[in-house]
């Protein structure tokens, strides 16, 4: 009898991974090696799993939508404390953040690395029965979340306020329209999305009235928590395009080594561990100096570096590459982001600068439109040429420093 069985039974894992390529291939790995795998696109279907089947160890992938893994890492450790926590990742982990896992597999490994990890963490011989989450520790876990909603609601209230005290290259203090445009429709979702939680959270908190009008809370969690985790996602895909919007209003000019910031930028750009693309950077072998604030071209570098990037999510052998030169007979610095990614259609190219405008199941209309402003906050001009198929180029001229 393999090592991994016990009578009919086999040591169960789940495997919380978003990509599915990725998350297809760790099941077919372990069920060869004897395990029972369980798979999960994310966090909250991660727990709807727990909720419902016995697992002995769980395997997380520390970049998920919604929920991340480390998020989701920290709520397990603090409900279910003897869960078996494995972390699987591209990344480097912290000293604090290590401590929620029984074991780290780091990307690209080997089969045998991750089954003997598993080996160590969650031997055959200390099987969990029953279902591993119960509704009264998913309780907790919502309430953990709502917790955690709460202190980002805090944190849009800051920015907010910060938005308004900003000053836009004058000594007023002024709040330009096209944040106020921005912000309107952006605060309207969120209340909605937190509302959602909140009803959801309030009704399991008085699981005693359900039971009361003769509602399982069992079933009503199973049919409650996927609108809840959407919900959720959708939160925190806003808050992520909120978190620097603040900084993107220009409040501090000085002079900015424009190649330096670019490798800086490019440092932290994450390619999604299924995606066969690469990053290359071709810069100008002199610094080029423009005058301007730091954190507002950082993001403007990033948000096409991104754009780029997800250009080519569909493409075998993508290439993003990022090249600085000057033209000194105008004094402008050039700055280009060219992807070999799918393109875009004319009618799509004439609407990308607009707010809200995407053609992204997930994306908010955000990024080209705030790169656009950035742009413009520098007296600048952007341009983008695209070839449907081929691939896109966004060029970014800015005006050279004219201090000494």
């Amino acid at each position: 009898m393999n090592q991994l069985e016990c009578g009919q039974d086999k040591t169960t894992i789940l495997v919380v991974e978003d990509e599915e390529a990725v998350r297809a291939i760790l099941a077919e790995f372990l069920t060869g090696a004897g395990y029972l795998v369980l798979q999960a696109p994310d966090a909250a279907s991660a727990l709807m799993i727990l909720l419902k089947e016995s697992v002995d160890a769980v395997t997380i992938d520390l970049k998920l939508p919604g929920l991340d893994g480390l998020e989701l890492a920290t709520l397990l450790r603090e409900t279910i404390p003897d869960l078996p926590l494995i972390a699987v990742t591209a990344y480097l982990l912290l000293d604090q953040n290590r401590s929620l896992f029984n074991g780290v597999v780091s990307k690209p490994f080997q089969i045998e690395e991750l089954t003997k990890t598993l080996l160590i963490c969650a031997p055959p011989d200390r099987r969990r029965k029953g279902a591993t989450l119960s509704p009264q520790t998913l309780v907790a876990c919502l309430v953990s979340i709502r917790q955690q909603i709460s202190t980002l609601k805090h944190q849009l209230y800051i920015q907010q306020q910060t938005l308004e005290s900003c000053s836009i290259g004058t000594t007023q203090t002024q709040f330009p329209p096209w944040l106020e445009d921005l912000l309107r429709p952006i605060v309207h979702d969120l209340r909605n999305q937190l509302s959602a939680i909140k009803n959801l959270v309030d009704a399991l908190e008085r699981r005693a009235d359900l039971v009361a009008r003769g509602v399982d809370p069992q079933r009503f969690v199973q049919i409650s928590l996927p609108a809840a985790a959407r919900s959720l996602e959708r939160i925190d895909s806003v808050l992520s395009r909120l978190r620097n919007l603040a900084g993107r209003v220009v409040t501090q000019r000085r002079t900015v080594d424009i190649n330096s910031l670019i490798e800086k930028v490019t440092k932290r750009l994450i390619v999604p561990a299924a995606q066969d693309t690469r990053i290359s950077v071709d810069l100008a072998d002199h610094p080029i100096l423009v005058t301007g604030d730091q954190e507002l071209l950082e993001q403007l570098v990033e948000n096409l570096a991104v754009n780029a990037i997800e250009a080519c999510q569909m493409r075998l052998g993508g290439v993003v590459n990022i090249r600085t030169r000057t033209d000194p007979a105008r004094k402008i610095l050039v700055l280009e982001v060219t992807d070999n990614g799918i393109g875009m259609k004319s009618s799509v190219l004439s609407k990308i600068y607009e707010l809200n405008y995407t053609t992204k199941e997930t994306g908010l209309g955000l990024g080209l439109f705030l790169a656009k402003k950035a742009v413009d906050e520098h007296h600048g001009s952007i341009n983008c040429q695209t070839v449907e198929g081929t691939g896109t180029t966004f060029i970014v001229k800015l005006p050279l420093t004219t201090e000494a």
